[in-house]
């Protein structure tokens, strides 16, 4: 009990921490002549927006590929290359849809591309939700081709929005930025995808100090499956700013 309350406190402590150096970081910045990032950049609409799309896109997509390797080998029992040739296939639809989204984004905006391709997603984490035990390879497959798919035609769109709607001399931040939040909403996702699974592992087994394996694989899927519904419900974020970001047009906006 005594190292379960250790481990309690330093949790609280780091959680403090952080929210203590993030707000120190966010003063210095507004009140900083040349800050590092200039928070007058998220007064721009579709900035904002499409930054937020971003972020939770990159959490909930690291949430989707960190689990779904070990229900393919440890669960259904495929092979290393099987999993390996399956995986290939989102990479490949992403890469070929890539140029339709950019020639839509010209044409009608950003909005209405990326917000399919989130929808997509977001078809792929409700077969997430419905994976069993004894699933047919086929549905992971098609999980992983509505990811393909969906990212296909959200990436260009999205990042399109990013870049081209701050002002000219921000374009290098902006395009820094894209790179930042796909790597931090990794970190992210793997950190608190794994948290939940865990929690909800504990949960499906009734063993309060279990680790998640897939020794005990009714337990493992209906913890997996619950990670990707909370990812779906959180997935609606994403599109809702998409949907709110505005704009047939990504025009730079004018900085004061």
């Amino acid at each position: 009990r005594s190292a379960e309350a250790i481990g309690v406190g330093q949790t609280g402590v780091m959680i403090v921490v952080f929210a203590l150096t993030l707000a120190g970081f966010l003063v210095h910045e507004r009140r900083a002549v040349n800050p590092v990032v200039n928070l007058a950049l998220f007064r721009i609409r579709m900035f904002a927006f499409s930054v937020l799309s971003l972020l939770v896109f990159a959490i909930t997509s690291s949430v989707l590929t960190f689990l779904l390797p070990f229900y393919l080998q440890d669960v259904l029992h495929h092979s290393p290359s099987f999993i390996g040739l399956l995986f290939l296939s989102a990479p490949v639809l992403t890469i070929s849809l890539a140029a339709l989204a950019g020639l839509l984004t010209d044409r009608i905006g950003p909005m209405i591309p990326a917000s399919i391709g989130l929808s997509v997603i977001m078809v792929g984490f409700a077969i997430g939700v419905v994976l069993k035990v004894d699933s047919h390879w086929s549905l992971p497959a098609l999980l992983l081709a509505c990811t393909g798919i969906g990212q296909g035609f959200f990436n260009t769109p999205n990042q399109t929005a990013i870049i081209g709607s701050v002002p000219r001399e921000y374009r290098g931040f902006a395009t820094g930025l894209v790179q930042m939040i796909f790597g931090v909403g990794s970190l992210l996702g793997i950190s608190l995808g794994g948290a939940l699974l865990t929690v909800m592992f504990r949960h499906y087994s009734g063993i309060p100090d279990a680790t998640p394996s897939a020794d005990a694989p009714g337990p493992f899927v209906a913890a997996m499956s619950t990670t990707y519904a909370v990812c779906l419900a959180v997935m609606t974020v994403a599109l809702i700013a998409s949907l709110m970001r505005g704009g047939r047009r990504i025009e730079a906006a004018a900085m004061r």
